[in-house]
C-alpha cells in the first residue's frame, strides 16, 4: 500500500472516531449549571434565581432592591471570574389572572451612525426615531424644529406662529431655500 493512501486510510478512520464520541452539549454551552438563569422583575425588586437548584430563602433567589445592587453583583462575579448569561423576564398577569413571565430583550445602547461615527456625516440630520426612544428627550432635531418658532413669524406651516402663504412665498422668492427645491414635473 503506498504512503498516501495510508495517510487518507489514518486520517477517514480518525475522524471517523472524532464524530462517533462528539459531544456537542461540552462544546456549545460554556456555562456551569450553577449559574442563575432568571433575572425577574417582581413589582419593585429583581430575583436573580437558578432554577436547577432549590429554592433557599436569601440563596436562591437572590434579591436585589434596585438596579444598581444587581450591576455590582455582576461586577463582582466578573472579577472573580464567573461568567454567568442573563436573562430578562417581566412577571405579568394574564387575561385569567394568572402569574406569566415574558421573556424581554436585552437592552442595548442606542446606535446612530450619524453621531458615533466620525469624520463621516458630520453635520447631518439625526437618524430617524422609529421605536420613539427619544421620547422626553431634548434632541438636536428638536433644536431645529425650534429655531424659526423663536422668531416673530415662522416660514414653516406647521409652526403656530407661521406667518402665512404669502409670507413664505416671499422667502422663496428671495432665495432662502435655493438648492432645496424640488421641481415637479407634469
Amino acid at each position: 500500500m503506498k504512503p498516501i493512501w495510508l495517510f487518507i486510510l489514518i486520517l477517514f478512520v480518525s475522524g471517523f472516531y472524532v464524530t462517533l464520541n462528539y459531544s456537542s452539549e461540552s462544546v456549545l454551552e460554556g456555562f456551569k449549571p450553577r449559574c442563575p438563569n432568571i433575572l425577574i422583575q417582581n413589582g419593585n425588586e429583581l430575583l436573580l434565581k437558578n432554577t436547577n437548584l432549590a429554592d433557599i430563602p436569601g440563596v436562591n433567589p437572590i434579591r436585589f432592591h434596585n438596579l444598581d445592587e444587581y450591576t455590582e453583583f455582576v461586577s463582582w462575579q466578573r472579577s472573580q471570574g464567573i461568567k454567568c448569561p442573563i436573562l430578562y423576564l417581566q412577571k405579568s398577569y394574564s387575561t385569567q389572572n394568572v402569574p406569566e413571565y415574558h421573556v424581554k430583550p436585552m437592552p442595548k445602547k442606542l446606535v446612530d451612525a450619524t453621531r458615533n461615527d466620525p469624520p463621516y456625516n458630520t453635520n447631518s440630520m439625526p437618524g430617524v426615531d422609529p421605536d420613539n426612544q427619544d421620547i422626553g428627550r431634548y434632541t438636536e432635531l428638536d433644536k431645529y424644529g425650534e429655531v424659526e418658532q423663536s422668531e416673530p413669524l415662522s416660514k414653516n406651516p406647521m409652526d403656530p406662529n407661521w406667518g402665512g402663504n404669502a409670507y413664505t412665498n416671499e422667502a422663496v422668492k428671495k432665495g432662502i431655500y435655493k438648492g432645496n427645491e424640488v421641481l415637479v414635473s407634469r
